[in-house]
């Protein structure tokens, strides 16, 4: 939901590293570095929520390895798997300096720390479940990756007005699916659910968690 309202920035830090980059190569034509010399930011991105996120902040260049689901970020971009099937190979062999994942991913987020332990990698676990949660969570990822960066504020607090409270007049029931085959409906417990519920949208699935299979 945060990629949606369009965090453009482009990054003076950025600019400055890239710049020294080039200032360095000049200086020592043949000179050879390592991957993380070259790149003292490195984001392995298990989440695609976060990915888009990133994107829209600039950021994509720094991402080493991604969501097996992921479809914003460029797909040379090596996959790491998914909640069900993380490759942990791939995710060593992206090197990365820091970790970002989804607090759902419960399985994922215990075994990742067990590595980051052992490979020197910072890991930031980041709670979705709500708008309020992601509205967070973006004001955490500008803390860490764009402090001070009024652009990447304004765009936040755009995303907190888009999903305020108001009245949409619908009359009826709504029945949000995800999937059609087989049907898969989106529950109360989801932030999908809570956008109709703060647009005055009765859902059609009014109790449970936050996906239900349908027959």
């Amino acid at each position: 939901m945060i990629a949606r309202v369009g965090l453009s920035v482009v990054f003076a830090m950025l600019l400055a590293i890239a710049a020294c980059e080039r200032s360095n190569e000049q200086e020592t034509p043949s000179s050879t570095t390592t991957e993380s010399q070259k790149d003292p930011l490195r984001l392995a991105v298990l989440s695609p929520a976060l990915s888009a996120t990133l994107v829209k902040m600039g950021l994509e260049e720094h991402v080493v390895a991604r969501h097996a689901f992921d479809t914003g970020l460029d797909r040379s971009v090596p996959s790491a798997g998914d909640e069900t099937a993380l490759d942990v190979e791939a995710l060593i062999r992206s090197k990365p300096t820091h970790v970002l994942i989804d607090s759902m991913s419960r399985q994922s987020v215990a075994y990742v720390e067990q590595i980051a332990d052992k490979s020197g990698w910072t890991v930031h676990v980041f709670d979705l479940s709500t708008l309020d949660a992601i509205a967070e969570s973006a004001k955490e990822l500008q803390r860490l990756f764009a402090p001070d960066d009024l652009d990447v504020e304004e765009a936040i607090a755009s995303f907190e007005r888009a999903v305020a409270p108001r009245e949409l007049k619908f009359e009826g029931w709504l029945l949000l699916l995800a999937q059609t085959n087989p049907p898969g409906a989106i529950g109360p417990a989801s932030f999908h659910g809570e956008i109709m519920e703060r647009f005055g949208v009765r859902n059609a699935l009014p109790n449970g968690d936050r996906w239900r299979e349908l027959d």
